[in-house]
This record gives structure tokens, C-alpha cells and sequence, in this order.
């Protein structure tokens, strides 16, 4: 794939894979807010990932979830297991919905144990893989029921260590949910659990206490990070090419950015590449918080020897049939030289392109700062012609009225073959002002720009 990045005085043709780019600015788009759930049927997650399971050890049964009522009741005491809902005289909940599951696991706290009571003295375990580091916040689902923990204290492993929540009085939130942890660290693909033990703080009897949906949610970046914006990853340049950078850096949650610099000391979100030197190179950028975390995007690229290279071109450029309000395909003709030419022997080179518009075209292009892309053919006759030779092959420009527009082509044919262009054209148009303007009744076609040119290096 070839692609296009606009550089200052400067032009390059890139020969890349577009998607690092793409990966780079993307680092930490990851939203906020996204859910990871784990419930006894597995894990549910959006198209991001995220995997999970809830296990148990020792004795626990399954139920159903019964309809809400405003207390919570009726209630199963004195029964061992509980009833269930319609044993209880109540109705169970709608089923299918994510609001209201329709199972969970339940099992009898230490109390239960001890007093040899049935389906009792698990343990259970909600187990979850992250797809994304940083922090994320956790809060579980507890279900209408007949029987309730009343006093649950559940323990969360994280990257810091393992917390305990505060008590938790089921019955206090059923068929409700419950935060049980605030915002913690998290490292995406390792395995962290929350566990609720039979540990009952409130009060010396036997309660069953229920286990059912486990979420965490993604609430921001544990780290900051950066993204190189332009250039592309793994792309050619000339020595001693200037080739701009754009770059930019996020703050991780709750912490500021210090600073966001590249490895060639520039900061503000714009720098260059160091071209000074042949061969492979790799650009850097850091960004640090304030308690010193960092994170860092790369890209790679390469710099060749030139083969020629023309301080400056002028030229014109005709369009058939011309820039109207009405956009319609166009067909545009340069000619023009190159002069300041060293290399090959060469001083001068004569140039002609035929191009057509990938797309209708007309008066817009001459009041914004984009334009329509147009490619074809090109051919150079070097000068002397005592030496003779031609090159001929590919170029591709952007037709419109901004500074400067990247000439993006290849010599595939004849001398300096096979080679890269680098450089820049800027256009105006004649009349430019005019387009689409009736007078004396006639709207003329804007058909003519001048043509001037950056250095233009063939590598």
C-alpha cells in the first residue's frame, strides 16, 4: 500500500502498513465504561473481550430468583436448605433478562457449618481476565430471594494486593446492585478474583448467602501514553530529508502529564525526524505522569541515498474541461522543469504528466484546503542531453489551491529506475476567484494554474 503524509518544504512517498498507524493513535481509545460481568452461566462482555468463570468449593445449590416485593419477603426461616420462591408464596422473576437473572448459587455460612446444616461451607470464587490494563471498579448483583447473608465481606485481588470490602447486608439490596470496590489496578490477560468465604459479620446465626453476577468496570488508563500521528511506521525518506512529526499524549487517571516529548528532544506535539544518517532509525515518543509512570510509542523507518536532486521546478498545469460549480472529472496536463539539478551528471529536468481525477471535480477545491486526488503518468527528460536519458513512470497530486500538495510517485522506467519522489507542489489558479462566477453572462471554466515546487529528490 502507498500512502501520503504532508511534510514542511518537504514531500515523501511511503511504502507502509497504515494499520500501525491506526493501532498507535488508537492505544488508548479503550472506553470508559466498559463491562466485563461474570456470573455462574460464564462471562459476558462486549466485541473488547474480557473472560471469566464463578467457581465454588464445598457444598452450594442453585436457584431461581423470585419477583420483587418491597421488603424483599416472604422469607424462608427455620428451613434448611430455604425454600425457594414458590415454596415461599412467591412468584419467580421474568427470566431472559439481564436485570433479573433467573440463577445463582447459594450456600449456609460458617453458623450453617456448625450447626451441621445442609448445603453449606462454600466458598466462592468469581474469576475474570481483563482485556485492558488499568483501573477498573467492581460491583456485584444481588438477587430477590427468600434467604439473605447478613453481613458478607468480599476480597478482591488486584495489582494492589488484595482488599476486603465493607459488610454487606443482602437483603438490604435485593434484587439491586452493589458497589463493593472502588477504582483499582488491573493488568489485561491476568487472572484476579473477588472471593466471598463464609464469613458472617453481623450476627451468630445460620444465613445462606447468594453468589450471582460479578462486574467490572473500566474507568481509565493506569498509565499515560503516547501516539505518533504522523508520519507512517516503517517508511523511506532521503538523507537529510526534513520530515515533520505530529504526535500527542493522554494523562492516566487521576494523574496529570509532567511531559510529552519525542527522542529528539521536541515537545508541544511537533518535532521532526533525524535524517542526518543511512540506514534504519526509530522514532520515539514519551509521555510521563507526575508520580513518574511513562508510556511510549515507536515507529521505525529508513533513510536511503538519493539519486538526483532538482533545488526547484515551475511549470503549468492545464484542466480539460475545467473547474465549474459543477463537479465532473477532469483531466489535467503538466509540464514544467526542474533546475538545480546534481546527480547523474544532470542539471535540468524537463517533466510532463497527464493525470485524471479520481473524482468529480470543481469549484470547492480553489476555497479549502484539501483537494482531489488525480494520478496518471509522468515522464522526465534529464538535460544535458549529451548524456540523454528519460524516466518514466507513476505520479499522483492533489488538484486545489493549499500551499503545498505532496508529490507522490515512482520512476519505474529508464534512468534513476527504480526510485521514490520526494517533494512538494503548490498550484495557483488563474482567475481563481472567478470560478463559477457569471460574467457578461458566461461562466467561464477555470482551466490554467502556475506551478512552483520544492526540492524534489529521487531516492
Amino acid at each position: 500500500m502507498s500512502c501520503l503524509r504532508s511534510v514542511t518544504a518537504m514531500l515523501f512517498l511511503c511504502v507502509a502498513s497504515a494499520g500501525a498507524l491506526a493501532e498507535q493513535a488508537s492505544a488508548e481509545s479503550f472506553p470508559v465504561g466498559y463491562t466485563v460481568d461474570v456470573d455462574e452461566s460464564g462471562v459476558s462482555t462486549g466485541e473488547l473481550g474480557g473472560s471469566g468463570s464463578l467457581t465454588a468449593t464445598g457444598s452450594f445449590g442453585r436457584a431461581r430468583e423470585c419477583e420483587q416485593s418491597s421488603d424483599g419477603g416472604p422469607f424462608s426461616i427455620g428451613h434448611y436448605p430455604p425454600l425457594n420462591c414458590a415454596e415461599a408464596g412467591r412468584n419467580y422473576a421474568t427470566t431472559g433478562s439481564p436485570e433479573t437473572p433467573s440463577e445463582f448459587l447459594y450456600t449456609g455460612n460458617e453458623h450453617c457449618v456448625a450447626a451441621g446444616r445442609p448445603v453449606s461451607g462454600s466458598n466462592f470464587f468469581w474469576h475474570v481476565r481483563l482485556p485492558h490494563t488499568g483501573y477498573w471498579h467492581i460491583a456485584t448483583y444481588i438477587p430477590s430471594w427468600t434467604q439473605y447473608g447478613a453481613g458478607d465481606l468480599y476480597v478482591l485481588s488486584s495489582d494492589e494486593g488484595q482488599s476486603q470490602s465493607g459488610s454487606v447486608w443482602q437483603q438490604g439490596f435485593h434484587g439491586q446492585w452493589v458497589g463493593l470496590f472502588g477504582s483499582h489496578r488491573f493488568t489485561a490477560g491476568q487472572e484476579y478474583t473477588v472471593q466471598l468465604p463464609l464469613t458472617d459479620s453481623e450476627d451468630p446465626f445460620c444465613h445462606y448467602q447468594t453468589a450471582d453476577q460479578m462486574e467490572w468496570v473500566y474507568d481509565g488508563p493506569s498509565s499515560p501514553s503516547a501516539a505518533i500521528l504522523e508520519p507512517a511506521d516503517r517508511a523511506t525518506y532521503p538523507e537529510g530529508a526534513l520530515v515533520k512529526t505530529r504526535f500527542a499524549c493522554s494523562e492516566a487517571l487521576n494523574e496529570a502529564l509532567t511531559s510529552c516529548s519525542d527522542s529528539n528532544g521536541s515537545s508541544g506535539g511537533a518535532g521532526a525526524l533525524d535524517t542526518s544518517e543511512l540506514g534504519s532509525h526509530t522514532y520515539t515518543v514519551t509521555a510521563k505522569g507526575v508520580n513518574g509512570a511513562t508510556g511510549s510509542a515507536r515507529i521505525g523507518y529508513t533513510v536511503l541515498a538519493h539519486k538526483i536532486v532538482c533545488s526547484q521546478g515551475s511549470g503549468k498545469l492545464t484542466l480539460s474541461p475545467g473547474l465549474t460549480q459543477t463537479p465532473t472529472v477532469q483531466t489535467a496536463r503538466l509540464k514544467g522543469t526542474l533546475t538545480g539539478c546534481s546527480g547523474g551528471g544532470f542539471t535540468e529536468g524537463r517533466f510532463s504528466a497527464v493525470l485524471t481525477s479520481t473524482g468529480p471535480t470543481g469549484c470547492a477545491i480553489l476555497s479549502s484546503a484539501g483537494g482531489q486526488p488525480a494520478s496518471g503518468t509522468l515522464e522526465v527528460t534529464w538535460r544535458p542531453k549529451a548524456k540523454g536519458g528519460k524516466s518514466l513512470g507513476s505520479l499522483q497530486v492533489s488538484l486545489g489551491q493549499a500551499s503545498e500538495f505532496p508529490l507522490d510517485g515512482m520512476i519505474e522506467g529508464g534512468m534513476f529506475a527504480p526510485a521514490s519522489i520526494f517533494g512538494t507542489i503548490a498550484e495557483t489558479y488563474t482567475n481563481a476567484p472567478q470560478c463559477g462566477v457569471r460574467v457578461n453572462e458566461r461562466v467561464k471554466p477555470v482551466k490554467t494554474a502556475t506551478l512552483t515546487t520544492s526540492p524534489v529528490e529521487l531516492y
